[in-house]
C-alpha cells in the first residue's frame, strides 16, 4: 500500500472503531520495517522489536 492509501485506510478503519497502530518514518525507504538487518536503516531494528513486544503481549 502506498502512502496516500495508508491514510486513507486508516481513516475508513477509526470511522468504524478501529485500532491501527501506524509507524511512519520520513524519507525511509520502501518496506523499511522489512531491512532490521541493515545498519543504514536503524529505525528498521528497533520498530521491528517494537512489533515483536506487542504481539508477545496480545499473546
Amino acid at each position: 500500500m502506498l502512502n496516500p492509501d495508508v491514510h486513507v485506510f486508516m481513516e475508513k478503519a477509526e470511522k468504524a472503531g478501529l485500532k491501527i497502530d501506524l509507524r511512519e518514518k520520513e524519507k525511509a525507504i520502501h518496506i523499511w520495517m522489512t531491512h532490521i538487518e541493515n545498519k543504514k536503516v536503524s529505525y528498521a531494528r528497533e520498530t521491528f522489536e517494537d512489533i515483536v513486544s506487542l504481539l508477545q503481549e496480545k499473546g
